[in-house]
């Protein structure tokens, strides 16, 4: 892939007169994909009922799931949003200002996709792309449609991460030569999206905003690293399936000239600085207050009409998406899009 490939998003877009709502009026929303990631999204978007947020509408293909999800938001919010089964009904609801895919993973883009010809705006789930093609289609209908994407990487609206990144960025571990990216299990086409939490901070905290030069794998079976190098960069960026050795599932390390920093899959942080390896800064993780931080973060760049606004816009859905997609491709032989 050479940068030219890579798409990018326009500063800012013109407020779009065919969304029935003002810059504060009610906004209503449809969740598509019930299972436990679409009720903790489903759960997040109704906090905001106090800034004029209304889950209106639940999506399924599982009847058994939708009319499950129904009732819970029921005795969540004491009433029944709308139910369809077919998420192209959905779309040609000319009430529903956005839509939240939460789907199985291999439909985040072109679900995306539609729901943008349909005029909705979008939160997309990580990854919110399954290979760099359908990213680079993606971006294009953001920039045709002129909607508002987020993508799920909710670490970005986590004030925890966005604190140990700023760090790193000053400094605080001196230079810093090595991101490992930790995940559990192997990395196999059918886990495609593995790792793109961790990876997406190794991005922001190490500012990689193009396509990494080289991808090269090794190891076997659940023992795999993928080696990711950015011209310029000076950062060995390594994706590691194997959660265990370093005492925790999941996770970002960074090691530099004055200390190392451990991220965890929580957003919380550590330092440990010196030869002594003596405690310095740390944070604790937002958990799931990051995931409605990030929802927050989508209905105000919504309002603003401004993708600027976002802090993990269309660009860097792109970006971090690709990177696993990669990282199967050099495992496994197979070349990407």
């Amino acid at each position: 892939m050479q940068r030219r490939d890579f798409v990018r998003v326009a500063a800012g877009f013109p407020a779009i007169a065919r969304n029935g709502w003002s810059a504060n009026g009610r906004i209503r929303v449809a969740m598509a994909g019930l299972g436990s990631r679409g009720r903790d999204l489903m759960r997040s978007f109704h906090l905001l009922r106090g800034e004029n947020v209304e889950m209106a509408a639940l999506v399924d293909t599982d009847e058994a799931v939708l009319s499950g999800r129904a009732a819970d938001f029921e005795k969540l919010a004491g009433r029944r949003p709308a139910a369809f089964r077919d998420i192209g009904r959905l779309l040609e609801d000319p009430s529903i200002d956005a839509i939240v895919l939460a789907t199985p993973t291999h439909r985040h883009a072109r679900g995306a996709i539609q729901a943008c010809q349909a005029g909705k705006d979008v939160y997309v789930e990580a990854p919110g792309s399954g290979d760099p093609r359908e990213g680079r289609e993606l971006i294009e209908a953001v920039q045709r449609y002129r909607r508002i994407v987020q993508h799920g990487t909710q670490s970005r609206s986590n004030p925890a991460t966005a604190q140990a990144v700023r760090k790193l960025q000053e400094g605080q571990i001196g230079r810093v030569f090595l991101a490992r990216a930790i995940v559990p299990g192997a990395i196999t086409a059918e886990t495609a999206g593995r790792g793109v939490h961790q990876l997406d901070v190794i991005r922001w905290a190490l500012n990689r905003n193009t396509p990494p030069a080289r991808v090269a794998a090794m190891g076997a079976g659940q023992s795999r690293s993928v080696l990711y190098e950015w011209a310029g960069c000076g950062v060995l960026v390594i994706l590691e399936s194997r959660g265990a050795d370093v005492g925790f599932p999941s996770g970002v390390i960074f090691a530099g000239t004055e200390g190392s920093m451990i991220l965890s899959a929580s957003g919380g942080y550590r330092t440990l600085l010196g030869a002594g390896k003596r405690r310095g800064p740390a944070g604790s993780g937002a958990g799931e207050i990051a995931t409605l931080l990030h929802v927050r973060n989508f209905i105000r760049a919504m309002r603003s009409r401004n993708p600027a606004d976002l802090n993990a816009g269309p660009r860097e859905l792109h970006l971090s998406s690709a990177l696993p997609c990669l990282a199967v491709a050099a495992c496994t032989g197979r070349p990407e899009a």
